[in-house]
């Protein structure tokens, strides 16, 4: 077994500590190949009595689990079920980078374990309740693999299996960087989404090794920027304005959206229908300049 959330190690020699030179992780979250691992080691540490996840959520994430699966009985992303019983685990999205205030007006018992997933919110802090907050570092950032789990309290979640997973998301990567034809690529992306590892799998050591290579201080902003470049061009979209809320995406509704998002597709816009909802995700992250979004709005328009 490997324990996954070590503190910070100090490196003494002769009794001084070392100074400078390169930067090492200071006190490491658990680190797992993807959001599905990161809460599997979750659910294996705490062996709830039932998991309760939203209504409005991926439909991979119910399958899998040897618990009682629950999914909430609201009919918006926003609406939890009535009441928690003893001993559940609930999962609470911050849909599209947007704070899910609702969630927090219910009461929510001290025995009841709350996990933040922040995988569309990279850059929200964790709501005082939560018990773990996981951050999935594919949905902002160029790495194949990688989640971030943080706790409350530093439980040591076990996280000790390799996966070759990350492999096929970095070759897509590699073929879409160096320009092979799009169904090259799409195809290595489209088969590894088949393969996604569920289990208490660890993040491989070349994410982990470029971790400090992904800290960008305009990024925030220019995803905001893009954002607002969208909805100024007449596009509605589900959640507006900010607070201090960063958008994973530019989410609007469309009641043909899979259409929509195939026909952009053959312009070169990719924007993916989200869980086979009528909800099109425009992109608008810090790749892009405001250039791009009224390119992105004109290729919406003409399919739309």
């Amino acid at each position: 077994m490997v324990q996954t959330t070590p503190r910070r190690k100090e490196y003494i020699r002769d009794n001084v500590r070392e100074v400078g030179s390169i930067f090492e992780l200071v006190d490491p979250p658990a680190m797992a190949t993807n959001f599905r691992s990161a809460l599997h080691a979750i659910i294996e540490a705490k062996k709830p009595e039932r998991i309760v996840l939203p209504n409005y959520y991926c439909p991979s994430m119910s399958a899998g689990w040897r618990y009682d699966v629950k999914l909430d009985s609201g009919k918006t992303c926003c609406s939890p079920i009535d009441h928690f019983l003893p001993g559940d685990l609930v999962v609470v999205v911050n849909y599209f980078g947007f704070k899910n205030e609702s969630f927090w007006d219910m009461p929510i018992p001290k025995d009841v374990t709350v996990v933040e997933d922040m995988s569309m919110s990279f850059y929200l802090g964790p709501h005082p309740r939560s018990d773990f907050w996981i951050y999935n570092l594919r949905k902002f950032f160029c790495l194949p693999d990688g989640a971030l789990i943080y706790s409350r309290k530093r439980e040591g979640l076990v996280l000790d299996k390799a996966s070759s997973w990350w492999k096929a998301n970095l070759t897509a990567t590699m073929f879409r960087t160096v320009g092979l034809d799009r169904q090259e690529w799409y195809g290595v992306s489209r088969d590894a989404k088949k393969s996604v590892p569920c289990g208490p799998y660890k993040m491989s050591d070349y994410s982990i090794s470029r971790l400090g290579l992904i800290h960008d201080l305009t990024a925030a902003e220019k995803r905001r920027i893009n954002y607002r470049c969208l909805a100024d061009a007449g596009i509605d979209p589900i959640l507006y304005p900010f607070q201090d809320e960063v958008p994973w995406g530019f989410p609007t509704l469309h009641r043909n959206a899979t259409e929509v998002c195939k026909a952009m597709a053959k312009a070169d816009v990719f924007a993916p229908v989200v869980w086979d909802d009528p909800v099109l995700m425009l992109p608008c992250d810090q790749r892009y300049t405001p250039e791009d979004m009224k390119r992105v709005a004109k290729v919406f328009k003409e399919n739309a």
